[in-house]
């Protein structure tokens, strides 16, 4: 699918500081087995899907209040292959994303210049899409309307209608009304307000929604606001740390919204490199998960097989799993709030210091220790940190180092 420009203002405050310092000493290296594994959890863990999603105090909750933490996938075509007789491939495509370790999958309701699936037969296979998922103890993101342009006589009230229905009581669903909802294949009726809250008071109570995405300038995504939740796809121009330096941005957003904001479609990984759409690094998807944990931000990972719901190929599926041990390097039990380097009170004693792209700076854990995340950290670099903390490097991949402090 086509990318919105997402919130592209430069990193600001939020921890960013510039490069590093070569007169600091180098904090202690963590042993190999306090890595925060990448793996999903062993059998007999507990399950992922525990009930319906909600929101409160501006993060998705279990029904007994424990936090979500968004793992997402892109999966756009398994509600076709569910609905046209190719169950197995959906299977197949759920199995591996659950064994990495995502909790989520992104299914496109229609998707015309992607797949044929016409309103009448994705309404008929959601019911059981949404039973495989949760058979591979799996969320679902159900983004009901796309290239719209292409159903002229389709009726929104009347899918929505269906689409609800077909949703029924099942307790392992999201919903995003529209993908990009202002992109040339979309039919424009969908970036009308009142249209969007009228559709959403149509869905089942209980169901968390977004009204959807824009195509354009990012900030203009908190016009939908009338949401429980904001989904925003992240501007992909610039070099790739640069990219990276947006997520914040979209943390301040959830601070001003007061409700969560999912990065949907960041840019994705391929098998080869192509500008502004597909990667092929998965230390930049390693930071991506991490740096989206640390700003609480949902992030969903984008591949180019992810389109089509296959199992990815070797160089997408590196990146898939470093993405996952990046999410991972926080646990999901503990809390983070980025912070200014050093007028934050933080670990770092300058603000700005020759040497990395970025440097970003989280409270862990009500503040008793701070993450560190350097990205695009040349060789031979230290990073300058006040007297009497103390740092160990937990992670690290080529141009990214992760760094617990604590006074």
């Amino acid at each position: 699918m086509m990318w919105t420009r997402g919130l592209a203002r430069a990193a600001g405050t939020l921890g960013l500081v510039l490069a590093v310092s070569s007169q600091a000493s180098e904090p202690h290296r963590a042993q190999p087995g306090n890595t925060p594994p990448g793996s999903p959890p062993p059998a007999g863990a507990e399950r992922v899907v525990r009930g319906s999603l909600t929101v409160r105090d501006g993060r998705f909750v279990y029904p007994d209040g424990a936090p979500f933490r968004w793992r997402g996938i892109t999966a756009f075509r398994l509600l076709e292959q569910v609905g046209h007789g190719r169950e197995q491939d959906a299977r197949a495509y759920m199995e591996w994303a659950r064994a990495q370790g995502f909790n989520l999958v992104r299914v496109l309701g229609m998707a015309r210049h992607l797949f044929a699936l016409t309103p009448q037969e994705a309404a008929r296979a959601v019911p059981r899409l949404l039973r495989l998922a949760a058979e591979m103890d799996l969320y679902v993101e159900l983004v009901v309307f796309a290239d719209t342009r292409d159903y002229p006589k389709l009726s929104f009230p009347q899918h929505v209608d269906a689409v609800g229905a077909a949703i029924g009581a099942a307790s392992n669903v999201v919903v995003e009304l529209a993908n990009e909802n202002d992109h040339p294949t979309q039919d424009p009726k969908l970036t009308d307000l009142e249209l969007l809250r009228s559709l959403r008071a149509r869905l089942p109570r209980g169901i968390a929604v977004s009204l959807g995405s824009l195509h354009g300038p990012g900030e203009a995504t908190e016009r939908f606001r009338g949401g429980d939740y904001l989904t925003a796809h992240l501007y992909r121009g610039g070099d790739p740390w640069e990219q990276l330096g947006r997520i914040p941005d979209l943390g301040r957003l959830a601070s001003r919204a007061g409700r969560p904001v999912i990065s949907d479609e960041p840019i994705g990984a391929g098998e080869r490199v192509d500008p502004g759409r597909r990667l092929t690094d998965p230390a930049v998807f390693f930071a991506m998960g991490l740096l989206g944990r640390m700003a609480g931000v949902g992030t969903t990972f984008h591949c180019e097989d992810c389109l089509q719901s296959r199992v990815p190929g070797p160089t997408q599926a590196a990146s898939a799993r470093a993405f996952i041990e990046g999410s991972l390097t926080l646990p999901d039990a503990d809390s983070a709030s980025l912070v200014a380097g050093a007028s934050g009170g933080g670990p770092l004693s300058v603000e700005k210091v020759p040497g990395a792209a970025g440097l970003y700076v989280a409270s862990v854990s009500g503040g008793r220790s701070h993450l560190l995340l350097a990205l695009g950290l040349r060789p031979g670099a230290a990073i300058p940190w006040r007297p009497r903390w103390s740092a160990t490097i937990v992670a690290e991949r080529p141009g990214v180092r992760v760094y617990r402090a604590k006074r």
